[in-house]
């Protein structure tokens, strides 16, 4: 697990040099030509790591195209102008868009500061339906029973009646 960590960091390091000499992220299209001594290195990255993925997601050979990339940036990227930093920046975006290298994981929430779920809320509602709908049906109200079963519908559930009362389930 420690490779993986320094080899993370390797990949950010190599970032954060690149995006503090070129901090504005214009996109170029990956298909257009990039000139200079960096145009066939830059284009072998991006040649290995789609044949990687084409080749059944070989993710190995994926994050060896990756790292060819990390070695040319770290041997280039002081002398690199900045179109070629561009360039370095657009290869890594596009990797990333597949790898999600750089994914952003959300804040998990905890039981004790998180409030009901969308699916609690609904939950809470088809029951509170369920009890109204067995009131209509001691009611004879056979109409307003439906409808109140096609409104738990609506929220994802079906009902079934019971010898108790009702019962809940998912659809």
């Amino acid at each position: 697990m420690g490779s993986a960590t320094n080899s993370l960091k390797r990949i950010d390091k190599v970032l954060s040099r690149l995006r503090k000499k070129y901090p504005s992220r214009v996109k170029r299209d990956p298909h257009e030509e990039l000139g200079g001594r960096l145009r066939a290195p830059l284009d072998a990255c991006i040649h290995d790591f789609e044949t990687a993925m084409c080749d059944d997601l070989n993710t190995p050979r994926a994050y060896a195209a990756l790292f060819k990339w990390v070695a040319l940036a770290e041997k280039h990227l002081d002398d690199a102008s900045e179109e070629e930093t561009a360039a370095f920046l657009q290869v890594f975006e596009q990797m990333n868009s597949v790898l999600g290298i750089e994914y952003d994981v959300p804040p998990v929430q905890t039981a004790a500061s998180s409030g009901p779920t969308s699916v609690e809320n609904h939950l809470l509602a088809a029951n509170e339906l369920a009890k109204r709908r067995m009131q209509l049906k001691e009611l004879k109200d056979f109409a307003g029973a439906d409808a109140l079963r096609q409104e738990i519908v609506a929220l994802g559930f079906s009902i079934r009646d019971t010898k108790d009362g009702f019962a809940l389930d998912t659809l």
